[in-house]
This record gives structure tokens, C-alpha cells and sequence, in this order.
């Protein structure tokens, strides 16, 4: 019986029983189950060092010519596996985990499903906790009297280099409702009481720290209107209109994009992107430009992954959103 290519890994077997000698497809085998079972690699984006250590896992980087395969130091030389259809592999240096599909030969980061929880508040005060801050919170405000909402610091309450996520009050009943900060958190703008004046309205509380926050309201209670403008390719630049205050440029692309935020914008307000494609977002400021972001994560974390240029004076921005670096 000759042996024979098996389904799954792609692994050899079914020798002649008893026979003997060691085969060359043998160590093959052996060394693709080492590598893809719990399969975990340094970086898919990293240049491959010239040397490392014995057992380092990546995935060759884009412009490699082994872009994509799985790339095992063994024996003091590379070796670069073509991984199998659908395989997940963690990533170090990004925190999450990809699948291989092997329709497009592009690793596909994974979209971690967002639990939706609407809490309905029915007290005069109430305070936000870390399960707010979890994502997909709405919290809905049921009072005819006045309510406020307290927004504490969420210090240590996350793992590290994790934010909070951004959550949803909804003013439901008749009374007003306002939201302050509570202890050592500060809340932008930069108000007492940032408030909720109508029935029907919605304010939006974005993280930009675990201390620091910002409150977004349309203020009257409204809908409030808004331009979507689709952009594709590796190489965006902001324009003067979409700093209007109410844009959302959504960028659709496979590869990585570089998302430019000119200078010289006169009487920016809040432009809001969306990566959706597979290609996450830079943010690269022009010269003379400054982009601040909580340490330094300039680049959406993965698909669907959105974030906010919130102008903080001439030609200066904070950067807030579903960050990573």
C-alpha cells in the first residue's frame, strides 16, 4: 500500500503495514501538526528576521515571496507551509485571530460577535460600570423627572492595552437628562452637565482613555442628518467637506489603507470613519499636523471597526474609536 495525502492538514499515512524505514514524508507530517494545531504566530505584517529562534511561527509578510504561507524557523533555516483551508491562527502582536481563506489567499481577521444589552434606568442617579463599558450598551432613560448619569473612571477595570468600548444613552421618558463626570474621569466638552434636552434624543460616549471621555449629542433630540461618502483604494485624503460635522467616510479596501488628514482645515468638526473592507486604517497626519491617540494607536483594530477625528484646535485632532496599533 503506497501512502496516501490525508484530508484536513494535508498530513501523509496509510504505509504498507510493517514496513520499514523511515520516510521523508514522515517529518513533513509530523512537522505540520507541530505547527497548526493551536495555531499561534508572532505577526503577519512583520519583516521575517534573518535568524530566530528555534520554533518561531509567522506569516510571511505582504511584498514576501512567500506572502501568506506559514513561516517556521526549524533547523536553523525558514520553511514556509501552505496553510490549510479555514485554519484560525492567533497573532501576537495584534491581539486577535485570523482565518486563512483559501479562495483569496489572504488571512481574514476574525469579527468578534458584540453583545447587545439595553438597560432601562428608572432611578434619579445612575452610574456607568465596566459592563456598560463592554459594548453594545443602550442605556435607556425612563423618567419623567430629571436623571443624571455619572461617568467614572474605568482605570484597571479593562485588561491592558484594551479600552472601553463606546455605549448609547437614549432619553426615552419626559424628564431631562444629563451626564456628568464622576471622581477622576473627565468628559469632553469640557461642561458641568452635558445633557440630553428632548425626548427622543441619543448621546453617544466615546472612550478616548479609560479616564477620559467624550460626549456626542445631536442636542435637540433629533435625528441628526449625516453624509456618507464611500472611499476605495490603498491612499485617502481627507477633504475640507468632510470635516462639516456630520461625514462618515467608509474605506473599502482588501490591502492596508493610509487615511491622510490635510492641514490647514478652517473650522473643523468631527469627521467619523469606517474600515470595511479586510485593509485596516492608518491615520496618517500631514506635516504640520497633529493626531493624538491613546498610546499612539493610529489604526483601526479590524473590519467594520470605526473611529472619530475630534478637532481639538488648529490643525490638532483627537483620534478616538476601535483602535489598535
Amino acid at each position: 500500500m503506497t501512502a496516501r495525502k490525508l484530508p484536513g492538514l494535508g498530513i501523509y499515512g496509510y504505509d504498507t503495514p510493517g514496513a520499514s524505514g523511515w520516510q521523508a514524508w514522515m517529518d513533513a507530517s509530523l512537522r505540520m501538526i507541530s505547527v497548526f494545531a493551536q495555531l499561534a504566530v508572532t505577526s503577519r505584517t512583520a519583516a521575517l528576521p534573518a535568524a530566530a529562534s528555534e520554533g518561531t511561527i509567522y506569516i510571511a509578510p505582504p511584498g514576501h515571496s512567500s506572502a501568506g504561507r506559514v513561516a517556521v524557523y526549524d533547523n536553523s533555516a525558514w520553511v514556509f507551509l501552505i496553510p490549510p483551508r479555514d485554519i484560525r491562527a492567533y497573532v501576537s502582536d495584534e491581539g486577535s485571530y485570523v482565518r486563512y481563506d483559501a479562495d483569496t489567499a489572504l488571512w481574514v481577521e476574525e469579527i468578534a460577535r458584540v453583545r447587545n444589552e439595553v438597560k432601562t434606568i428608572t432611578s434619579a442617579t445612575y452610574t456607568l460600570t465596566a459592563d456598560d463599558f463592554s459594548g453594545g450598551s443602550v442605556i435607556i432613560v425612563d423618567r419623567s423627572e430629571p436623571t443624571t448619569i455619572l461617568v467614572p473612571s474605568m482605570a484597571g477595570q479593562f485588561p491592558a492595552g484594551e479600552l472601553p468600548r463606546p455605549l448609547v444613552i437614549v432619553r426615552y421618558g419626559a424628564g431631562t437628562v444629563s451626564v456628568a463626570p464622576n471622581g477622576s474621569a473627565s468628559l469632553l466638552p469640557d461642561e458641568a452637565l452635558t445633557a440630553i434636552p428632548s425626548k427622543g434624543g441619543v448621546m453617544t460616549i466615546l472612550p478616548i482613555s479609560d479616564t477620559k471621555f467624550v460626549a456626542m449629542t445631536d442636542k435637540t433630540g433629533e435625528s441628526a442628518a449625516y453624509r456618507l461618502r464611500t472611499a476605495t483604494g490603498d491612499l485617502v485624503v481627507l477633504s475640507t467637506a468632510d470635516f462639516d460635522g456630520t461625514s462618515v467616510v467608509t474605506l473599502d479596501s482588501a490591502v492596508p489603507v493610509t487615511l491622510v488628514v490635510p492641514a490647514g482645515v478652517a473650522g473643523a468638526k468631527p469627521v467619523s470613519f469606517v474600515q470595511m473592507g479586510a485593509g485596516r486604517v492608518t491615520v496618517s497626519p500631514a506635516f504640520g499636523v497633529t493626531v493624538n491617540a491613546t498610546a499612539g494607536q493610529l489604526r483601526t483594530r479590524t473590519q467594520f471597526s470605526a473611529a472619530t477625528l475630534l478637532p481639538t484646535g488648529a490643525d490638532s485632532y483627537v483620534l478616538a474609536g476601535d483602535l489598535a496599533t
